[in-house]
């Protein structure tokens, strides 16, 4: 018999860690590591970037180079090839293209950011908390499916954040960004399950695009309305998820989730 399985987002989605990171970890340490001049205006687009747009939850190294090229930064050819080329984002992989490009210090300086950025949260992770409807929704989960974490994020602080809020109780198996890209990480479970089995569940519309790659269904978070969405999980999708009759519900879900990112950039 088949098994359900739901594969859930971390930040942004089940942990309310989203806007901390990117506001006190991510953009001010790339504007330091980098030696950005324009400090207030780079922020501002970073966070639109990253937080209020459907290139929310993008990858950090996706991030860094859309952001280091929108303000014409120099010599970015290395780094960019190693973004559209590497196989998956981890630190490891940077490494990598150091040991073959010693001189570019553009992929020191991402390496230099990423590892900084990591500290930072490990330094302020005791302030980061689930949204407050997660852990009664992810209970519900966890007696109808397997729950998978499928995060872009490092693995190391999913896990302690994820512990620390009392969630990994709930959970089966976690992949991060160590892992490979999402949708990968859907395929592969998709070998084990059928993929109507399955079900994302994200706040970033790469969750949602990763889902569609590996042929997954789809339920989305929705930016500012995630406990709701949490509710609206455990009460009307989930149930027609085990059922088998979630399909049908989707697009509307989907619907609702880009008009609410469309509001969100209209601000």
């Amino acid at each position: 018999m088949a098994e359900n399985i739901v594969c859930i987002d971390s930040d942004g989605c089940a942990m309310d860690t989203m806007t901390p990171k990117h506001q006190q970890c991510f953009g001010p340490d790339l504007v330091d590591v980098f030696a950005i001049k324009d400090r207030a205006e780079f922020l501002k687009y970073w966070d639109q970037l990253n937080l209020y747009s459907r290139t929310r939850g993008i990858n950090r190294f996706k991030g860094l180079v859309t952001a280091l090229e929108h303000i014409n930064y120099p010599h970015l050819a290395a780094l960019k090839e190693w973004v559209e080329t590497t196989p998956e984002f981890s630190e490891q992989s940077l490494e990598a293209a150091i040991a073959k490009t010693p001189d570019d210090q553009n992929l020191k300086r991402a390496l230099t950011w990423s590892r900084k950025v990591n500290s930072d949260i490990a330094a302020k992770s005791s302030t980061f908390k689930a949204f407050s409807a997660t852990k009664e929704s992810l209970a519900a989960i966890s007696k109808v499916a397997r729950v998978v974490i499928v995060s872009s994020a490092n693995k190391a602080a999913v896990l302690a954040e994820w512990k620390r809020n009392g969630l990994l109780e709930f959970v089966d198996t976690v992949f991060g960004q160590e892992d490979g890209k999402k949708a990968a990480c859907l395929a592969r479970l998709s070998r084990e399950e059928p993929a109507h089995r399955i079900m994302m569940v994200g706040d970033a519309v790469g969750d949602y695009q990763a889902s569609q790659k590996a042929g997954t269904l789809f339920f989305p978070i929705l930016v500012t309305k995630e406990n709701e969405s949490w509710r609206a999980l455990k009460e009307t999708a989930l149930p027609a998820f085990v059922a088998g009759k979630y399909q049908p519900l989707q697009a509307n879900y989907v619907a609702q989730f880009n008009a609410n990112f469309d509001e969100l950039a209209a601000r």
